[in-house]
């Protein structure tokens, strides 16, 4: 698991070393909560394979979620460098294989290593990026840019390059009608511009997918 570790996350030896030194490589079955809504983390995780997702407190079923993280992005990195309690709930979508850092060993590392630290304001720069440009983006007046743009702007933070979010989860995010999203992705779709899978969305260029959750996309 070390060298997948090592390749996932492109690091140095030096740096791999000390990770799996400070952490420990586990597994979550699927439907495992690692963390609750309103407790605050203590451990960073990087997945190594698998999908976590946040999955949001006022929605009772599990389908339900509006971020996933495969293997190469790193979790709970927010809450390493600003302690708070979650406003959501992180659980596995599918049987999940990760590093575990507690957060004592990763700040240690922090003053240690130039390189993880580099590692983790990359990770949390992106990802505030991201929610940056969907919140731009909602206010796109044409449905299908709309769409087509918050799809790619999901899928850049996917290593995979791939949305595992569902029709009712992009309609959420986009401020747009369920049925609209259907439409345009159908439409999409028939062009050739993505690709629909029964659990995720993706576009034709893209490699071999990391394990989907078994939940569909309607």
């Amino acid at each position: 698991m070390k060298e997948r570790l090592q390749q996932i996350y492109n690091l140095s030896d030096d740096l791999t070393e000390q990770l799996t030194q400070a952490g420990t490589f586990r597994t979550f079955s699927r439907g495992k909560y690692l963390g609750f809504q309103g407790e605050t983390p203590e451990v960073l995780y990087l997945p190594l394979d698998g999908i976590l997702s946040l999955q949001a407190p006022f929605e009772a079923r599990d389908d339900y979620f509006y971020s996933v993280f495969c293997a190469g992005i790193t979790v709970n990195d927010l809450f390493l460098l600003n302690p708070q309690p979650r406003l959501e709930s992180l659980k596995a979508l599918t049987d999940v294989t990760l590093l575990s850092v507690p957060f004592v060993k990763a700040r240690e590392l922090m003053g240690l290593s130039l390189e993880f630290s580099q590692l983790l304001m990359k990770s949390v720069s992106q990802k505030l990026y991201i929610f940056g440009s969907l919140t731009y983006i909602q206010s796109e007046k044409n449905p299908e840019q709309k769409i087509l743009k918050c799809l790619q702007q999901l899928a850049s933070l996917n290593p995979r390059n791939r949305v595992y979010l569902n029709y009712r989860n992009i309609a959420s995010l986009m401020v747009i009608s369920r049925n609209t999203v259907a439409k345009v992705v159908k439409e999409l779709h028939s062009r050739g511009v993505l690709v629909v899978e029964k659990s995720y969305i993706t576009f034709p260029e893209q490699s071999e997918p990391c394990q989907p959750p078994s939940h569909s996309l309607h």
